[in-house]
């Protein structure tokens, strides 16, 4: 068991930052015992061949007094970001209650979190770990959380089968509920949505989350791996529908190690169930490529407002799309929002690291001036590269189409 305790890069800065306003993620451990049969991080070999890590919650602790109780205590990427207050995303690899070793680990950060009053987010499908007495208890004592329950396959059979190690549908609804009667802050991530599923979220899945009292919905459609997966084979088995087929006559492209649906068709998917929420009132984040602007909440993870919230990372693309109240956009528009400087060159591979400075600012203002690549701002539907650049050479944007494209986007 000597391997248990080495995961040195479980809390890091995500490669999100471009779109997103929480890129701060920690994780208990480097693989998930879901077993989830859409899972992307399962079916990239890469953190198989190099064993299952464990978090030190001990390593956290250290890190949290030395940015918080030293003086010189911005001496990293983690501490600029620590010392701004990013709220922390627990759950972005593995899910933080897949086991009773996951869940042990997982009470010792809450409690060293919870000592420094920071914000988190945790995302989890393991509703029967999260309702335990004793995991309820620790949870009430945080001043800032809220909790991502991950509730995607709207059919109790089908959610047996394509998440095993997960509660079936209607047991997780019910836990969702009890976690919203216990006044926590609960939020659904309908991710993935997977297109033959689309009808029963919209009679079965959508209205019976609603009615757990959740404040935010978060969607997004499947993703398929570039590597090939037993697991996404077995996914399509369980659907009777071939996946691969669809998204090539869908028009799916490459981004980053997934294959994507092109916007328009994601956005067709996705307005067939914002039309639902609407009539609910509930808010909502779209987390697909190019759409990450739509949702009617500046942060998908709808923490946006929340008290003790207040330090997500505002300098990101989406943010300034939807904020910037005329069309025209400006580089000079991202550098009004605070940056962290410190370099990020550790945690992004070889091929994404620039020739100097690694700095969030410098790869933000790479990927700006690269209209038509990924994450550039005219990657988002809607917006356009006018053809034209500021006097410091930066390219400038416009936004005026993006009303067209989704009934309710709030400028």
């Amino acid at each position: 068991m000597a391997h248990d305790i080495d995961y040195n890069y479980a809390l890091c800065p995500t490669s999100q930052f471009y779109f997103c306003s929480v890129p701060f993620r920690l994780d208990i451990s480097t693989q998930c015992s879901m077993k989830c049969q859409y899972c992307f991080s399962l079916a990239r070999g890469g953190k198989r061949a190099i064993g299952n890590k464990l978090i030190n919650p001990n390593r956290l602790r250290r890190k949290m007094e030395s940015v918080f109780c030293n003086i010189n205590n911005s001496s990293d990427i983690n501490s600029e970001l620590l010392l701004h207050r990013v709220p922390i995303h627990l759950g972005g690899i593995s899910d933080p209650f897949s086991s009773e070793e996951n869940t042990k680990r997982t009470l010792d950060i809450i409690s060293i979190l919870n000592s420094f009053d920071y914000p988190l987010i945790i995302s989890s499908k393991q509703t029967n770990n999260i309702v335990r007495e004793d995991v309820l208890t620790e949870l009430k004592k945080m001043k800032y959380l809220t909790l991502q329950i991950s509730i995607p396959i709207p059919d109790d059979k089908l959610s047996h089968i394509i998440e095993p190690g997960a509660p079936i549908f209607s047991r997780r609804i019910d836990h969702m509920k009890t976690l919203h009667d216990q006044g926590f802050c609960v939020v659904a991530r309908v991710q993935p949505v997977i297109p033959p599923l689309v009808n029963t979220l919209l009679s079965d899945g959508i209205p019976a989350i609603i009615q757990t009292g959740c404040s935010h919905i978060i969607m997004e459609c499947l993703k398929l791996p570039v590597e090939k997966s037993e697991l996404f084979d077995n996914l399509f088995d369980a659907l009777h529908w071939n996946g691969h087929d669809h998204y090539s006559k869908m028009g799916a492209f490459i981004v980053g190690r997934d294959r994507v649906l092109p916007p328009e068709v994601a956005l067709e998917t996705t307005n067939r169930l914002v039309e639902l929420l609407m009539r609910s009132g509930l808010t909502y984040g779209i987390t697909d490529h190019g759409l990450f602007h739509l949702g009617n909440t500046s942060c998908c993870c709808g923490v946006a407002n929340k008290k003790g919230f207040d330090g997500i990372f505002k300098a990101n693309f989406t943010n300034i799309i939807r904020t910037k109240k005329s069309n025209l956009l400006y580089f000079s528009d991202v550098t009004k929002f605070w940056i962290p400087q410190k370099t990020i060159s550790k945690y992004i591979n070889s091929h994404s690291r620039l020739p100097k400075d690694n700095s969030f600012l410098t790869h933000l203002m790479d990927k700006w001036n690269k209209p038509g690549n990924v994450n550039a701002p005219d990657a988002f539907i809607g917006v356009k590269y006018t053809g034209e650049k500021d006097i410091n050479g930066n390219c400038i944007y416009d936004k005026s189409n993006i009303n067209s494209f989704i009934p309710n986007i709030i400028n």
